[in-house]
């Protein structure tokens, strides 16, 4: 492909966070990071803003055709950390077993690995006992992995900060 398309490519997906922006500030209560929220720092980012609950939960259907049917989700949580003009986007839905969470990530793994998405395909990296699957995509990296009954996705531009520190905290606090 041509840079040009790169770059129409890029531009639509800041377009796209722009504008998920501005919906969760305008339509959805968001919170601002207390004892019931999410960490308000995970490895030197700091939250900026989150959804949680019924909120996050449609936010996340809204977005993702692999999620199974709200029924089967509990609890869902959207949240973004910055530090330093770095972003960390982190995507989490809990569902009613950790079957129903493996089989999603499984399922998003598999898909992804066709080639045909947006997104590299993905690959592997074991951080202790944990299975995550990473790659490039829309101009940022991604990171996913299910974690219990959790399955969680993260983009950012800064890949070696998120696997270093920020998955590790974040799975103090799943």
């Amino acid at each position: 492909m041509s840079r040009r398309i790169y770059l129409y490519l890029f531009l639509g997906f800041v377009l796209l966070l722009i504008l998920t922006g501005i919906y969760i500030f305008v339509f959805i209560d968001v919170g601002s990071g207390g004892e019931e929220g999410p960490p308000s720092e995970l490895g030197g980012y700091v939250l900026a803003e989150y959804i949680s609950g019924e909120a996050a939960i449609q936010s996340l259907g809204s977005i993702h055709a692999f999620l199974p049917s709200s029924e089967y989700i509990v609890d869902g949580l959207v949240a973004v950390y910055t530090k330093d003009g770095d972003i960390v986007h982190i995507w989490m839905a809990v569902f009613i077993s950790e079957e129903v969470a493996l089989n999603l990530t499984q399922r998003m793994y598999l898909k992804m690995s066709e080639g045909s998405s947006q997104y590299s395909i993905p690959e592997t990296l074991d951080l202790d006992d944990l299975t995550v699957y990473y790659g490039s995509g829309r101009g940022m990296y991604y990171f996913f992995f299910s974690y219990g009954k959790s399955v969680v996705w993260i983009s950012t531009s800064d890949p070696t900060s998120v696997k270093n520190t920020v998955i590790p905290e974040l799975l103090d606090y799943i």
